[in-house]
């Protein structure tokens, strides 16, 4: 919501000499290239900025803080006013336009910002306290994974195995072009895709799309209780299956790890 510092400055002979704008403190920044509606509160006096920012001095009959969330709760809208070949930007003329609901009341405006800025202020201590949480989960992997700190009552040494020589890991497969494939019935086979599922989930329990039975034997067919992997685009996301389906080729398959692994520890 604010700025208080910024990783580049410029000389006072560089100000002369540009475009930028000297910011008086309380100025509103909004984006308007590239990512459109963006918005931070200037809180102090020395900065300044490029024709890439809209800068915004709040009249006094207006509550800067409720001016801002106005603007991002408007982004998606601003978005569409966004023209241009070269860089994607809204212009002056379509900013100066942009509408917003006002009440005529400062103290409402204020009251409002406020309710909203103390639930940001909740997110981000909740924000705060998962990256702590995470940080400790990180140690405790480094430790427990490793074989570095034992649980109580386990002892013995601990090996080392290749993991193709503790299971079968198997490539999936892409019947192309896939949009042939592609079918609404209730009967289709779950097509399985890295969209399907959150990046901090463990399982994955339905799909978006399902695909022809006469795909099957172009793709790699996956069962509950396999572990899949992807292995493109987004590297190393770990699943649990909780249906039957198909996979493509941005997936690997590991199967028959029960004899060697328990499949959470695996994961």
């Amino acid at each position: 919501m604010f700025i208080e510092e910024s990783n580049v400055k410029i000389t006072e002979l560089g100000l002369k000499n540009s475009a930028a704008q000297l910011l008086p403190p309380n100025s509103l920044l909004v984006c308007t290239r590239a990512t459109i509606g963006k918005a931070a509160i200037v809180k102090k006096n020395h900065f300044s900025t490029n024709q890439g920012f809209k800068n915004i001095v709040i009249a006094r009959d207006f509550n800067v803080d409720y001016i801002y969330y106005q603007i991002v709760f408007g982004e998606q809208r601003m978005l569409l006013l966004g023209t241009g070949s070269t860089f994607f930007e809204v212009t002056k003329n379509q900013f100066d336009n942009f509408q917003i609901p006002l009440p005529s009341n400062i103290f409402e405006q204020s009251d409002i910002a406020a309710v909203l800025s103390d639930i940001d202020e909740y997110i981000l201590s909740l924000e705060r306290l998962i990256a702590k949480k995470k940080a400790i989960k990180q140690g405790a992997m480094q430790n427990l994974l490793t074989g570095k700190i034992r649980l109580k009552g386990f002892e013995g040494e601990w090996v080392e195995k290749k993991l193709g020589e503790a299971c079968n890991i198997l490539r999936g497969g892409s019947p192309r072009p896939i949009q042939f494939y592609l079918t609404d019935a209730e009967d289709g086979i779950n097509w399985i895709k890295i969209g399907d599922v959150d990046i901090e989930a463990r399982y994955i329990t339905e799909t978006k799309e399902k695909i022809i039975s006469s795909g099957v034997s172009i793709s790699r067919r996956v069962f509950i209780g396999d572990f899949i992997l992807s292995n493109s685009m987004s590297f190393g996301r770990p699943y649990i299956l909780k249906i039957d389906g198909c996979i493509h080729d941005g997936w690997l398959v590991i199967q028959n790890y029960e004899k060697t692994f328990d499949i959470n520890y695996l994961c």
